[in-house]
């Protein structure tokens, strides 16, 4: 609580009093309080412009070091503000200056008005400096001393209780591993008791006493399994859903897709995949790589070829033999042939060409093609 105050009187276009005051002593604190009043007509101002928006106050405070000291943010709601001077205003006494700072701001936190007080200058008288410091409020030495003097005999005491907790500790821990009895005595009645440290072999969710370690390695092995068949199983899900029966798996690779996706993979060689229409059979197989064309899947060719002459005989570079085919007499010669009208034709053949098997195979990319097949 504060034991001297200086009151202010905020007008439009000044300060009353507006001369420098003696406020105290450097590195005081809380001793000194400093009252703003507002005079009515700046207040009714004020209040016009604040409207529907909000009204708010500081104080900013300079010290005779160029130090800035900045209050906190509080609303407005009487023409009458103080400010309590702390150590961190008169921490380097001398002058010092003191600004009322006067808000408003809209729904959208944007400054509608910012009115500065002519400052309230202020005088701390200096005292022999007493060393550095890092310019955060500091308390009194007074108080500092009594905060340690009181923290040395609590940590003194922390220190005995743990001591005597200690050596209980102790001795109940000799006297549970020795299977000793407690006697409890108390009032006018005593008694005893087997006292029995009570260890948990299984998990429990309702007990609270200790468990067993191989307990928990058991209950860790267990869960351990149980993942491990959980993702197993999973992934053999996922496998069967993304590879079901009947699909096929293409690579130049020729790792059998069984060790990859489980199930069992029959490869098909040989042959070439082919879209079946409407209607057709899946998975059934035809056709050959080669092929020897029958007479029957010949091209149909259709003429004759005549000659008045049994014999070999030669056109164009093809050599044929003409057989003994009597086409019987011709009023003109067939054309091409020799002879004339009422000779007798003959026909003859041309042989030509091996038998062999030709290739069927259009242009292909090899890899290897597996069906799964359970």
């Amino acid at each position: 609580m504060a034991v001297r105050k200086f009151e202010f009187t905020v007008k439009e276009d000044g300060i009353i009093p507006a001369t420098e005051q003696r406020a105290g002593i450097q590195s005081e604190h809380g001793a000194t309080q400093l009252v703003f009043n507002i005079d009515d007509k700046l207040y009714a101002k004020l209040l016009t412009e604040k409207g529907e928006n909000s009204l708010v106050y500081r104080f900013d405070c300079y010290d005779s070091v160029g130090g800035t000291v900045r209050s906190d943010t509080k609303a407005l709601e009487s023409p009458t503000v103080s400010f309590d001077i702390g150590e961190n205003l008169t921490r380097h006494g001398g002058k010092a200056a003191v600004y009322l700072i006067i808000s408003v701001y809209n729904s959208d936190d944007k400054t509608e008005l910012e009115l500065l007080s002519y400052p309230a200058k202020l005088r701390f008288e200096n005292i022999p400096p007493a060393g550095g410091d890092n310019g955060e409020e500091r308390e009194s030495f007074s108080t500092l001393a009594e905060v340690a003097k009181n923290s040395a005999e609590s940590a003194a005491a922390s220190a005995s209780a743990a001591k005597t907790a200690q050596g209980k500790t102790e001795v109940a821990q000799r006297a549970l591993e020795s299977g000793s009895e407690f006697f409890f005595n108390g009032g006018n009645s005593s008694g005893h008791a087997k006292v029995e440290l009570v260890v948990d072999s299984e998990l429990s969710e309702t007990s609270e006493n200790p468990i067993e370690n191989k307990a928990v390695a058991l209950k860790f092995k267990e869960l351990s399994a149980l993942i491990s068949s959980a993702v197993a199983a999973a992934i053999a899900e996922k496998n069967e859903r993304d590879h079901p029966v009947g699909s096929l798996f293409i690579s130049t690779v020729e790792t059998n897709p069984a060790t990859l996706y489980g199930g069992t993979w029959e490869r098909i060689k040989g042959a070439f995949i082919w879209g079946i229409d409407d209607g057709e059979t899946a998975a059934v197989t035809g056709g050959e790589k080669t092929h020897t064309l029958t007479e029957s899947e010949l091209p149909k060719i259709d003429g004759r070829i005549a000659t008045a002459v049994v014999g070999e005989h030669s056109a164009n570079g093809v050599t044929g033999h003409a057989y003994g085919t009597n086409f019987g007499s011709v009023t003109k010669p067939i054309v091409g042939a020799e002879g004339k009208a009422g000779d007798v034709q003959y026909g003859y053949g041309y042989k030509f060409g091996n038998g062999q098997a030709h290739n069927n195979m259009p242009p292909y990319y090899g890899a290897y093609v597996w069906r799964r097949t359970a």
